[in-house]
């Protein structure tokens, strides 16, 4: 309990915290409310679905969270933003591409559109975790990407 009281002092740390927190739920929100939406508006395509969606999930998470990583420490040295403007832009381009998800009247379009948003979405994490390790000394580094972590489960 020490550790998290630490953590929590700092504020990278903290906003990072609860950025990912809140973004991790909303993450769950969309991952309960998706396969309802695509069983309800596109019956016939229920295994494809299933599919394509593992496909998403597993394939797209990675590909976005080591491409914004590797963005964020080349961005760096341009400037010190970078990691935190990686996750602001990002975030914010993932709304309208939900949005898109939603609207489509075919399987094809809302699937696209949900690949898409899945990867801007996904890329929070390499740069969250980076920016606290860059702001927290080298004892609480361990502790803060631990309760990131938890953090994030417990969403």
């Amino acid at each position: 309990m020490k550790n998290l009281v630490e953590v929590t002092k700092l504020p990278c740390t903290r906003n990072v915290l609860i950025a990912g927190f809140l973004r991790n739920f909303a993450g769950c929100i969309v991952t309960y409310y998706l396969p309802v939406f695509f069983g309800k508006n596109f019956p016939d395509f229920k295994a494809k679905y299933a599919l394509i969606n593992a496909a998403i999930l597993s394939i797209g998470g990675m590909f976005a969270s080591v491409v914004s990583g590797l963005m964020a420490d080349k961005l760096e040295k341009r400037s010190y933003w970078a990691k935190g403007a990686i996750c602001c832009i990002f975030q914010a381009l993932s709304i309208p591409l939900l949005c898109l998800t939603t609207a489509g009247t075919s399987f094809w379009p809302s699937i696209i559109a949900y690949a898409f948003y899945h990867v801007a979405a996904s890329t929070y994490v390499g740069p969250g975790v980076t920016m606290m390790q860059n702001t927290a000394p080298v004892s609480l580094q361990g502790n803060c990407v631990s309760v990131y972590f938890f953090s994030i489960t417990i969403a």
